[in-house]
């Protein structure tokens, strides 16, 4: 992600005509490393592709500020239901012809320059369905409780990314030794054990995180 930021902010820093050239560069160093036999560190071989799809949403924040006004009546108007289900259409083509995604090991998809450049396509439609969804759910007084719920779970993602490999490890496991081979039971406890896991971390970060700060207040260190 910092080396996304850099790669991101050298795109801000450059001037209009200097971008559309980045791009192509971008691109073409990303497709090159798609061919490497191993993968490099810091991911290097992913932040070209991923610093490209974070400028694209750069570019697109004050076009999209239309989408945080839908509400459940809205997107059932002729015009932004014919969009929305063509821009969904596509979305399901381009999963279907790619294939599955794993960015952390540089698997863009089936295909190794096409790929690259759905995968581009998917990031960037896959981000504004879920805006969609969510703003759609805001604005809708029986829906909000939905939206409210994924708010909260947004603020414990860095602790359920952090754990929930372990969680996964665990479930597993005990699943195992029982000789259970419910797949879909499996991964669904996984995932329920471990957002539940990552929720009561996050908690306790809180709470150490209030404890110091109280403690600093009380010894009279200045808080930065």
């Amino acid at each position: 992600m910092f080396l996304t930021y850099l790669f991101f902010w050298i795109f801000v820093k450059s001037s209009k005509e200097k971008r559309a050239i980045l791009i192509v560069i971008y691109l073409c160093i990303n497709v090159a490393t798609n061919y490497l036999p191993i993968l490099l560190p810091w991911s290097l071989d992913t932040v070209f592709v991923t610093s490209i799809v974070m400028y694209l949403g750069h570019c697109s924040k004050e076009k999209v500020k239309c989408i945080e006004e839908l509400d459940i009546k809205s997107i059932f108007k002729p015009k932004i239901f014919v969009g929305l289900m063509c821009t969904m259409l596509i979305y399901c083509i381009a999963v279907k012809v790619n294939g599955s995604i794993n960015t952390s090991v540089r698997i863009f998809g089936n295909y190794k320059i096409l790929s690259v450049l759905l995968y581009i396509i998917i990031g960037c439609i896959g981000t504004l369905a879920y805006m969609t969804v969510f703003a759609v759910c805001e604005n809708t007084h029986f829906l909000k409780g939905i939206a409210n719920c994924f708010e909260y779970l947004g603020h414990c993602t860095i602790e359920i990314l952090s754990a929930h490999i372990m969680v996964f490890d665990i479930v597993e496991k005990m699943f195992g030794y029982f000789n259970f081979e419910n797949k879909y039971l499996i991964y669904s406890c996984k995932i329920i054990f471990g957002t539940i896991f990552g929720i009561v971390l996050n908690i306790m970060v809180k709470k150490v995180i209030k404890y110091l700060r109280a403690k600093r207040v009380d010894m009279n260190v200045p808080i930065k």
